[in-house]
């Protein structure tokens, strides 16, 4: 666009990984504008605020956008768990570096510590 302004809406599995590659600084805020795009959070919440005029195609990728995302919370959350269990303080520490969320909690409400 003449603007300046891009919009994203769909790239390959190579040309995201060569995007990301591409600008490893700004991957958050690459992801952030996905995200914003699709009305999640960071956390894969909808916060579109009830737009009802989303096409099944969106809607599509939006489902599995939030899919991906959850499938990722789980795994984050159960390595914790298990460094947690172990001791595994690098573990733990190389896990945070890539965004674990020390706050998530599984379907019960427990923190991976508390798991653990």
């Amino acid at each position: 666009r003449s603007d300046g302004d891009v919009q994203l809406l769909v790239l390959s599995r190579d040309d995201s990984e060569e995007l990301f590659n591409s600008y490893p600084e700004e991957l958050t805020r690459i992801c952030g504008n996905i995200l914003q795009t699709f009305g999640l959070d960071r956390q894969g919440h909808d916060v579109s605020q009830g737009i009802d005029d989303e096409s099944a195609d969106v809607l599509s990728l939006k489902h599995a956008i939030r899919h991906a995302m959850e499938k990722q919370h789980y795994e984050s959350f159960r390595k914790l768990t298990s460094a947690s269990r172990s001791g595994d303080v690098e573990s733990i520490r190389d896990l945070l570096r890539h965004g674990t969320d020390l706050q998530a909690v599984d379907y019960d409400g427990r923190s991976a510590f508390a798991v653990a």
